[in-house]
């Protein structure tokens, strides 16, 4: 993986905030222990103790150590867990590392008995039980974090966080960039191979086209049956043409994949897409499940755009208006397709088709 990519840095920035919770969750344990003990000690004897200085400390030395295991949970770990139930991913995961940390506590201590002559002494292991206190104090926090990351897997990169900041309870107004991806033949592919069949192989392509949907700055509004709204901000859509490259790097990714979809399927799956731009409202809507919404003409036109790929027997079809928005250099092969009415649209749209030499 380059480390300079959209990719990279989407991991890095997770495993950074993994870490940084585990810190947070240290300097919490450590005033508890350092509360517990100021109360005992009191009884008897007056204690020093730096107290500022010891809880920073810790959590530096936390951050620091927790990297390693939050760069192994971002990078590593979470794929191997990609087809298990949510519930067995986070309670294997808080196993692993809660175990895994008592083992290094006992180890850790044993070294410190045996070759320095004395009992390990710090905040958190201060007795011969410090291994049992250890599992018992930490298992909850990994408990919790595994539990946040699957959330956010399954809401999707970067909702989570927009509900929890409360970005979009109040309705907003964005001009974005949409993507209607659809897999062509989707009915006669399901009866040849059967629901079941069918489901692995749309599981498989949204799995394997996501990378370059995050490559390109795009997100993942939805997923429609065998369809993928994909949406940009104007910013990160226009910028390096990313929301076209998009679909050509989605085009690649299948191609190089192709041997694996013939030996499972017997097929490669082909799509189209529509490409549209506007203005919408986004907010969150729903009572027993909410959800962040788009709302606006923009997505019922780039749907009547995509559905258009069929009868002009092409791949990908974008609107004028979001052709004007956009640096199109030679690489691309642009063809105007005609001023269209489109269903459920007063206002005709000048549409043209879009591809590339090597595709």
């Amino acid at each position: 993986m380059d480390i300079g990519s959209p990719k990279f840095k989407l991991k890095l920035k997770r495993a950074l905030l993994l870490s940084a919770g585990w810190s947070i969750a240290a300097g919490y344990i450590f005033v508890l222990q350092f509360t517990t003990l100021l109360i005992e000690f009191s009884r008897n004897a007056p204690v020093e103790f730096n107290f500022i200085g010891g809880l920073i400390l810790t959590v530096v030395e936390v951050f620091i150590a927790g990297l390693l295991p939050a760069v192994f949970e971002v990078f590593y770990f979470t794929d191997r867990f990609r087809n298990k139930s949510f519930g067995y991913a986070v309670l294997m995961k808080t196993l692993f590392y809660t175990f895994g940390l008592s083992i290094l506590t006992a180890l850790v201590s044993i070294a410190e008995y045996y070759f320095l002559n004395e009992h390990f002494n710090s905040t958190f292991y201060d007795n011969s039980f410090g291994v049992f206190l250890t599992f018992f104090k930490w298992a909850p926090v990994f408990l919790i974090s595994t539990f946040v990351m699957q959330v956010s897997d399954k809401f999707g990169h970067g909702v989570l966080w927009k509900f929890l900041l409360g970005k979009y309870h109040i309705p907003k107004v964005e001009t974005r960039i949409f993507m209607f991806l659809d897999l062509k033949s989707s009915t006669s592919i399901a009866e040849a191979l059967g629901h079941i069949k069918y489901f692995e192989l749309i599981n498989d392509f949204f799995y394997d086209v996501t990378d370059a949907i995050i490559e390109t700055h795009g997100e993942i509004y939805q997923y429609v049956g065998d369809e993928i709204v994909i949406s940009w901000t104007l910013k990160n859509g226009t910028n390096d043409e990313n929301c076209l490259n998009c679909f050509f790097d989605i085009t690649d990714v299948i191609r190089k994949l192709s041997e694996k979809y013939e030996s499972k399927y017997g097929l490669v799956p082909s799509f189209k897409a529509g490409m549209h731009y506007g203005e919408v409202t986004v907010g969150e809507i729903g009572v027993m499940k909410r959800d962040i919404v788009f709302s606006g003409d923009v997505l019922n036109t780039t749907a009547r755009i995509q559905e258009l790929c069929n009868k002009y027997k092409v791949k990908l079809i974008l609107s004028k208006d979001l052709l004007e928005l956009l640096k199109v250099d030679n690489t691309f092969l642009i063809k105007e397709l005609g001023q269209m009415n489109l269903r459920g649209r007063s206002a005709p749209v000048i549409l043209y088709s879009v591809r590339k030499e090597r595709f």
